[in-house]
């Protein structure tokens, strides 16, 4: 059955045959149009990253600035200006899309490990919780017996260190 452009007229009933058939027809028209000659292969894209004031470019580079992809669509010797303020040289290939509302709350994870804490925190922290430590008087006179001084400075860094 050849194709008919006419069928199903409006207001007819759906016929699942007719469209088959239709359809078919349809596909063989297609298939029957002669492919053309075979054509050279096209020029690719050539991706050069973020774009560069201090770079030249060719036709057909695509560089990154300012949230957009960018083509080079004439050569562009290396020029502080920017590839939108040259839009002879330059045509936006893509942009990005602007953000969209933040998503909702992910479920809660386990808690990390502790942080560090600063000498300053933590002694904020226990502030007036070791009276008991801060009576222990240092040991405030030198000796002159190198053994025993080094005893009493071990001593009071001992003291010290407990205070808080």
């Amino acid at each position: 059955m050849p194709f008919d452009p006419t069928k199903p007229a409006p207001g007819d009933d759906i016929d699942a045959v007719l469209i088959r058939n239709q359809l078919n027809a349809l596909n063989d028209r297609i298939d029957a149009v002669p492919a053309g000659p075979p054509g050279a292969p096209g020029q690719g894209f050539v991706f050069r990253g973020a774009w560069d004031g201090g770079a030249a470019y060719v036709p057909y580079d695509v560089v990154t600035h300012a949230g957009a992809a960018i083509l080079c669509v004439a050569p562009v010797l290396p020029t502080p200006v920017e590839p939108q303020d040259i839009p002879t040289h330059w045509h936006l290939f893509a942009q990005r899309g602007s953000d969209g509302a933040p998503g909702g709350q992910g479920l809660p994870g386990a808690d990390g490990p502790p942080g560090e804490v600063t000498a300053a925190a933590l002694a904020a922290a226990i502030a007036g919780t070791s009276a008991s430590t801060n009576a222990i008087a240092t040991l405030d006179t030198a000796f002159a017996d190198p053994d025993t001084e080094a005893i009493r400075q071990a001593f009071n860094a001992l003291v010290l260190a407990q205070r808080r």
